[in-house]
């Protein structure tokens, strides 16, 4: 029994409803077996496979049109694979292996600076109008997003705050090459409820982060705000405030704890 999971569970794995559990179910897509009271369960090892085959299928076909369409077509893109996934963050887990696959077709010579770049813009802006059409509550909690100092990737910013916003988060956009001190004044007004920053691989500055980590963690616990260190920079990983994430799903789980979600 330790090895099935329920409807429940299954869906924040997934990062959907219980009812995109139950339709992929029906679909004959996820298998599940019955208790004795009628309710669905899964086995861990069928979810995993499922999970990793839907959010793998088509990769390469999106890193395809992000080179090729407009910014319109991206954005279609976009909106059928929300559908066939479930859920923004699903979608935004897919987009990660679709820029590492950029990425890997950068080294090998087969994309160039310019084309990567023109890309990611055009994924940045479609990621940007999708955000911001997304409703949000009255009085929706606050997350801040930046860049550490010296880090200028902020594309990946652009998929946290359409996963923050699917989970009812509004998010205040720094951006690039943001200094620590700057966003511990924000911490100290209190002007938003979680500071988010974020350094991406090319960051090793080991020192520089960690110096960082520490101006921004004695602000935000003076204020009592949460903050989430993020990328795959060289952030500590044991800051002494604060949460180092390595993923947008965990990050993801904790907004909605923050948020009474649970």
């Amino acid at each position: 029994m330790d090895d099935l999971l329920s409807t429940i569970e299954v869906g924040k794995l997934a990062g959907v409803g219980p009812t995109a559990v139950k339709r992929w179910t029906d679909q004959g897509l996820l298998p599940c077996v019955k208790t004795a009271g009628g309710h669905r369960r899964f086995e861990r090892s069928e979810v995993r496979r499922f999970l990793d085959g839907l959010r793998g299928a088509g990769v390469s076909s999106l890193v395809d049109l992000m080179l090729h369409t407009d910014g319109l077509g991206m954005e279609a893109r976009l909106l059928t694979e929300r559908s066939r996934l479930g859920s923004w963050l699903a979608v935004t887990e897919m987009l990660g292996r679709a820029l590492a696959e950029m990425g890997e077709r950068w080294r090998a010579g087969t994309v160039s600076i310019v084309q990567e770049h023109v890309a990611s813009e055009r994924l940045h802006r479609a990621l940007a109008r999708i955000s911001e059409a997304l409703p949000l509550a009255p009085g929706a909690p606050r997350c801040l997003l930046a860049c550490a100092e010296g880090d200028r990737h902020s594309l990946g910013l652009s998929l946290v705050e359409l996963a923050l916003r699917e989970a009812g988060w509004s998010t205040l956009w720094a951006g690039q090459d943001t200094p620590a001190e700057d966003l511990a004044e924000v911490a100290r007004q209190r002007a938003a409820e979680v500071i988010a920053v974020t350094a991406s691989a090319a960051n090793v500055d080991e020192v520089g982060l960690a110096r960082q980590a520490d101006v921004l963690g004695k602000a935000c616990a003076g204020a009592g705000v949460e903050l989430a260190l993020g990328g795959s920079g060289a952030w500590p990983e044991s800051p002494a405030f604060g949460n180092r994430f390595r993923g947008i799903a965990p990050f993801v789980a904790r907004a909605r704890e923050l948020a009474g979600e649970g």
